[in-house]
């Protein structure tokens, strides 16, 4: 397998991973160890040449409490969870044969 191939692998396989585990959580907000995973398989991807910049949480979503030290919320990571997701599986899918007969 090729190093691209399965660095893309992998990136997914972390992103999914991070997904379901995530979903079972139901933690209003998440601490920075996650969107340490996170950034890691987007570091995956950017190295085969993937543009996942603008999946990145951005500075200002990460939060800051003197009880749960930095975290962010829920809905952000979750969302930009599935939108590099959502984006990975579009970009790698393969086309739809067309089934069927069609006219010239």
């Amino acid at each position: 397998m090729a190093v691209d191939q399965d660095r893309l692998l992998r990136a997914y396989a972390r992103l999914r991973a991070l997904r379901d585990a995530l979903a079972k959580d139901r933690a209003p907000d998440f601490d920075m160890s996650y969107v340490n995973q996170f950034h890691g398989a987007l570091d995956h991807l950017r190295q085969v040449g993937m543009d996942v910049d603008e999946f990145m949480i951005p500075g200002d979503a990460i939060k800051e409490s003197a009880s749960f030290g930095r975290y962010v919320d829920r809905s952000m990571l979750l969302a930009q969870l599935d939108a590099v997701i959502g984006y990975f599986e579009m970009s790698t899918a393969e086309p739809k044969r067309p089934v069927g007969f069609h006219q010239p």
